[in-house]
């Protein structure tokens, strides 16, 4: 379970680098429409990689609440079975 949130937190990440790269690409493309030197449509594609990579992380979040509610749970039941061990007795009869 615990491998599988790994597995999510390490899409995340990798989807927070590209985020970062196209958001410096973003403030670039702005800066140049500014002085005439990029188009509307440069601005446009930027703005939408922007939104779809966000859109993605999202996405990726949503897909690790269930492990962590199933590792909640997984941690609740442990829990549980340690306090069982530490209240039980065993009893050695000797015959």
């Amino acid at each position: 379970v615990y491998s599988k949130s790994e597995n999510v937190l390490s899409q995340i990440s990798v989807l927070q680098a590209q985020l970062k790269t196209t958001l410096i690409e973003q403030k670039r493309i702005q800066n140049m429409f500014a002085e005439n030197a990029a188009t509307k449509r440069q601005v446009d594609e930027i703005e939408g990689k922007v939104d779809v990579i966000k859109e993605q992380i999202k996405g990726v979040q949503t897909q690790n609440a269930p492990i962590i509610n199933e590792i909640t749970s997984i941690d609740v039941q442990i829990k549980k079975i340690n306090d069982q061990i530490k209240n039980s007795k065993i009893r050695i009869y000797s015959l």
